[in-house]
């Protein structure tokens, strides 16, 4: 990818006295992407997120401005405003990464991550794909619009408490899947309090559940092109030189491109060591499915980490939902 440090459009020039400076005008991005640093915020831009040239401006706003945090979280960051001079959701999710003091934080007691205020609500959204650094004062997030961003820290739920949280997964067949995933630390919930276990699962996310869920040592190997600036770069690599995921081709991954049916099934089997099956599970769709895919859904099939639909179709470009990612990934995951 394309990458360039965004600079001011009207930058300031010259020496003297900053404490009134002028009006910020705003940092270019163009359609090649680029990635802005300025006020303990980073931002990548991949390529092709925007149509058109933007200006972005970033702006620290004040703890009194009556944004108020919810009363169990603790704001370990500024507030920050984030606005661009055109209207319109980004055609690709951003990385957006704060830092935050971490004195008086003890991570092994709080989930720490970005959250952003969601004006219509008046509420605080935890950010997609949250990732904490190594040395825990800096988290990334994926979001597709600008509002105003956050870190908070929230208390870690006990194993006891999980079936409560999220109500939605009561009555769901994946149920102890998910329980078992939350618990371990592999996958978590949404701040509304609802885990969403029929909600699609990226490319990128159903690969770094599956690197958690087994503790897979981390191997460097090929970057594909759209997964250089990617928040899941890491386990998308180290899967890739284990031989578990692959790409499209030689560059490109689809990191975000929701994982089909097909594409699950071959990753589980590889990750599970199962035998190739040739033996037909005698899906009406079965022709359906691409022929790289057929052993390998036939053997996840036989053993049982996949199911067809009531109709007897298997729908093998169909969308993996975050219960099926969890019913698959739980069955080989390293207790």
């Amino acid at each position: 990818m394309n990458v360039a440090v965004a600079e001011p459009s009207h930058p300031h020039s010259g020496g003297g006295d900053d404490s009134n400076p002028p009006a910020d005008n705003g940092l270019l991005i163009t359609r090649i992407g680029g990635i802005i640093n300025r006020d303990n915020v980073s931002i990548i831009f991949p390529n092709g997120a925007v149509e058109s040239d933007i200006k972005v401006i970033i702006k620290q706003i004040s703890q009194n401005s009556g944004l108020n945090t919810p009363a169990s979280t603790q704001l370990l960051s500024r507030i920050m405003d984030i606005t661009k001079d055109k209207s319109g959701n980004f055609l690709k999710a951003l990385t957006i990464t704060l830092s935050f003091d971490k004195s008086n934080i003890n991570p092994d007691e709080y989930d720490i991550a970005i959250y952003y205020y969601d004006e219509n609500a008046g509420t605080w959204i935890v950010l997609q794909n949250i990732v904490l650094d190594t040395e825990g004062d800096r988290v990334s997030g994926d979001i597709n619009h600008f509002t105003k961003f956050a870190v908070l820290a929230t208390p870690k739920p006990t194993s006891y408490q999980t079936p409560m949280i999220f109500p939605d997964i009561a009555g769901n067949w994946a149920k102890e899947s998910i329980i078992k995933l939350i618990n371990a630390g592999v996958v978590s919930g949404y701040p509304d309090g609802n885990f969403l276990p029929d909600k699609s699962v990226s490319r990128a996310e159903f690969t770094v559940m599956l690197v958690k869920a087994i503790n897979m040592e981390m191997r460097s190997g090929i970057t594909f092109a759209d997964t250089a600036c990617h928040w899941a770069k890491d386990s998308i690599t180290g899967a890739a030189a284990h031989g578990i995921v692959g790409g499209y081709d030689a560059v490109n991954f689809g990191p975000d491109d929701q994982i089909t049916r097909e594409q699950a099934a071959v990753i589980i089997s590889r990750a599970a060591k199962l035998e190739a099956v040739i033996e037909d599970p005698r899906f009406t769709d079965y022709n359906q499915i691409s022929v790289w895919a057929k052993a390998a859904v036939a053997a996840a099939f036989q053993n049982e980490f996949i199911a067809g639909y009531p109709d007897g179709s298997f729908r093998p470009r169909g969308n993996t939902s975050r219960a099926e990612a969890a019913f698959m990934i739980g069955k080989i995951m390293v207790e």
